[in-house]
């Protein structure tokens, strides 16, 4: 994910324009994840912890969310979040996103108790996910992992004025919109719902893995 993120963990809030551009779709990826009580998710690449208000409620009291980045910076910021709002619940991990299965390991997770995978605006930012993809598929070889993923595409269709802007964002955010990650999820599971926000600017995706066997 290169270098640009391994600072500015105290800045990412406001540089990437989250209140203004983000939020709402970020919300509307967790409205469609649905409740998840007493689950753990994993929220993949969490960086400052965007994601953990609306997870913890999710999977209530007696849940976990594993927060996993690769940043000591956008983790610190993520443990301030964390301690600031006082969720028990929140754990945090500094590792290798396209290691999943050592992460875990080193969390001390069991997969089998993993029910749900979110990954936000991060997956394009990688070199290649193909490597978080086939973890993904490992968990849900054994049970339904239920996944979300938003990421940034081309905003084609956003008004002419917004696009430059959306575009510059992208680039120096470091995504490639030409990735289209949320793509994996529909491949993977074809009921799975697409919604595209901001003229073509973020997509989400969100939908079940199923294990062999299960209906």
């Amino acid at each position: 994910m290169g270098d640009r993120y391994r600072l500015v963990g105290r800045l990412y809030d406001v540089a990437s324009l989250e209140r203004v551009l983000y939020r709402q779709p970020r919300a509307r990826l967790l409205e469609l994840l649905g409740p998840q009580p007493g689950a753990t998710v994993l929220d993949v690449g969490c960086g400052t912890g965007l994601n953990f208000d609306g997870l913890q409620r999710l999977v209530g009291p007696r849940g976990c969310v594993l927060g996993i980045d690769a940043g000591a910076s956008m983790l610190a910021a993520a443990r301030r979040r964390v301690c600031r709002a006082g969720w028990p619940n929140i754990h945090l991990v500094q590792g290798d996103l396209t290691d999943l299965a050592g992460v875990l390991h080193i969390a001390g997770v069991d997969p089998d108790t993993v029910a749900a995978v979110v990954a936000t605006f991060v997956l394009s930012l990688l070199p290649d996910d193909a490597s978080v993809w086939a973890a993904v598929d490992g968990l849900a070889s054994t049970h339904t992992v239920r996944v979300a993923v938003s990421d940034l595409g081309p905003p084609d269709d956003a008004p002419a004025l917004l696009r430059p802007v959306l575009r510059a964002l992208t680039a120096l955010g470091g995504g490639d919109p030409a990735r289209r990650p949320w793509d994996r999820l529909l491949a993977r599971a074809p009921a799975a719902v697409h919604e595209v926000h901001l003229g073509g600017h973020v997509h989400l995706a969100v939908g079940d893995l199923r294990a062999t066997g299960e209906m």
